[in-house]
Order: structure tokens, then sequence, then C-alpha cells
């Protein structure tokens, strides 16, 4: 899973970064992103699908029970009734809302929830406490990524909020949690960064940020099958049209498949998909390539040229914006180690069957 925000980070003028999906962004999302967040997740985007991507090797889940995070309101629910709703003077059971709740978005919730705690108990061994304000902030600063500087209404920055997580199919609750998570994965992260900040690594984000780029359009398929389907698609179809009904991408399709534009070596991208979006000319389509299980098309937008910035005046800048993508990547990295590492035993039969699969890549 992504530990961006589900819309992903922002770049120079706005633009977002480009966001891949691993297998598992496909299933649980990410969240996406800062986040949900941002995913990725290549990917991303969204939320703990690429921290969840590694698959450890088949085996029971041993330990002890996960500790329960209170980490937002509960919702009160009536136990007094076997019934959720009685419809026209006949009864529908509250254990088939539950269970159907359970099987189709189960999984992913108690994925975030497992998160959150994990990042807890590795910060607190490391002597880190965050408060509810320090965590409310993060909640804020994350909502503020999301939603763009631009917005200074505080309800017209909340409906745009609640648009873009309704668009990704993230619930604000699930986002909060996103982001306390980050809260605390961020703060084990920072200390860590520093060896990698170097004049080489500074030069590739000053190339990433200013150096010439390429925008695409990009449709990303699980089922080789459609593939086919795509192809003739394309004969008589516009590219966006063609992204827009078939590609899995839930970040892109919407757009018909567009991506922010990247440079070179911008070490967000997969390397495949900049040598093949760096080999077209502009208006012309690549074939379709395979990067871990998923079926890739692009179709080159543009060419943008480098921008006229000498290096010496956004020196500052670039070190942010290194360190920065530095710290998210670390984040990454110590959720996948906590999620491979954890002793988890889970009670629930079905979520633990959910997990398992998860986990066994199924």
């Amino acid at each position: 899973m992504d530990t961006r925000s589900p819309a992903g980070p922002h770049l120079p003028g706005g633009a977002r970064t480009p966001v891949f999906m691993s297998f598992v962004t496909a299933a649980v999302l990410c969240v996406a992103v800062a986040a949900c967040s941002a995913p990725p997740a290549g990917p991303t985007g969204p939320t703990m699908a690429d921290a969840m991507a590694a698959r450890p090797a088949a085996q029971p889940l041993p330990g002890r029970p996960v500790a329960s995070t209170p980490a937002i309101a509960p919702v009160p629910v009536s136990t007094a009734s076997a019934n959720i709703a009685i419809v026209n003077g006949r009864p529908i059971a509250y254990t088939a809302w539950f269970n159907l709740l359970k099987r189709s978005h189960g999984l992913r919730a108690f994925q975030q929830v497992l998160a959150v705690e994990l990042a807890r108990q590795a910060a607190q061994a490391k002597g880190i406490v965050l408060t509810e304000p320090q965590l409310e902030a993060a909640y804020r600063q994350e909502a503020a990524d999301v939603v763009g500087p631009e917005t200074k209404d505080p309800a017209e920055a909340d409906r745009i909020l609640r648009t873009v997580l309704a668009r990704r199919g993230v619930g604000i609750d699930e986002f909060r949690l996103s982001a306390y998570r980050n809260a605390y994965l961020r703060r084990l992260a920072e200390p860590m960064i520093a060896p990698g900040i170097t004049d080489d690594a500074l030069k590739v984000e000053f190339d990433r940020l200013y150096g010439p780029k390429v925008q695409v359009r990009h449709i990303q398929l699980s089922d080789s099958g459609a593939v086919s389907k795509v192809l003739e698609a394309l004969k008589s179809e516009d590219f966006p049209d063609v992204a827009r009904k078939f590609s899995q991408n839930i970040d892109s399709a919407p757009d018909g498949g567009l991506l922010a534009p990247f440079s070179r070596l911008d070490p967000n991208v997969p390397p495949e998909i900049r040598e093949v979006a760096f080999g077209l000319e502009p208006g012309k389509t690549s074939g379709p390539f395979r990067i871990d299980g998923w079926t890739h098309i692009l179709w080159l937008e543009k060419r943008l040229p480098a921008e006229p910035v000498e290096y010496d005046k956004v020196a500052d800048q670039i070190r942010r914006s290194l360190t920065d993508q530095l710290v998210r990547q670390k984040m990454q990295e110590l959720l996948r180690n906590m999620l491979e590492s954890a002793s988890i035993q889970i009670y629930d039969d079905e979520m633990a069957r959910q997990f398992q699969a998860l986990r066994e890549g199924q």
C-alpha cells in the first residue's frame, strides 16, 4: 500500500505524480494515499497496497491478537434487534447486511486498522507518542494536500475532499486512519533518510522537476484476455475513451488515462514505463508490455522541454523535495517490514481467510 494520499503528492504547477498500481492496489486501494499515500505504490497509489504487495511464504497466521486502536469515534450499533430494518413489514436480518459488508469491504478496513496499530506500536517502541491534536493536524495536512493550496474556504475544501475520495472509493474515516498511520510512519522515517541526500540524488531530483519530460496516457490491465479487446477498440476509438472504458488504474482511468508529466530519471515511475514513453513520438501508441503481472499500453500526449531554471536558485526547494521523496519511500519500506514481521491472530474466520489469501497473493 502506498503511503501517499489517494490523489498523490503535488508537483510544481499543481500536477500530481503518476500512480501505477501493484496487484494489491486493485484489491485494496490505498491509499493511496501522502498517502492513501500515496499507493501505491509501481504503484501508489492508494493506502496499504504497496506495502501489502510483498508476498511472504504461505503459512498459518501465528501470534497474538492485534490490540484495538480507537483512532476514530465509534459508530453506535444497536444489538437489541436481530434485524437491521423492516421493509414493507418484512425484516432484513442484521447478519445478512453485516456479512455482505464484511465480505465486500471488511479486508480493506481491517488492513487500515492493522496498519495504524503496527505504526503506533513501532513508534511507541522508539519513544514516540502522538497526541490527538498532533494526529488531527496530520489529518488536516493530508486533506489540504489532496484539496490543493488554492482552496481557502473550509466548506468548499471539505466538499472537494469528499468528492475526490468518493471518486477513489475511499471513505472519510478510512482517509483519516491513513493520515494517522502516516503520521507515525513519518516520525519514524525522518531520522533515517539523511544518507540518501547526496549530490547525485539532488541532481536526479532537479531533473525530475525541471528536466525534459513526457506526458502520456495510460491503460493498465490485469486480465491478459482484455488486451486484445483494447487493441481492437484502439483501431476505431480515441485512446482516452478506451482508457476510460477498460483501464483498471483507478487514478488515471477517469481522466482518460492521463498521467502527470515525468522525466527520464523520475524514480516515482517504473523504469519500463519511462523507457517506453521516451521512445514514442507524440500521437503514437506503444505495444502492450508487462510489469509485475500488469499489462500496460501507453500513448504519448506530448513532449515538454526542460525549464530554464538554474540549479543554484532552486537548490533549497530541490533538497526539500528530495527529502519528502525519501521519507515517503522509507515509510513504505517500514510498513512493508512491519506487515511481514508482525505476529497477527485474527479471531474472525472470514477476515482470517481473506487476510491469509492476501498474504499468499491469491
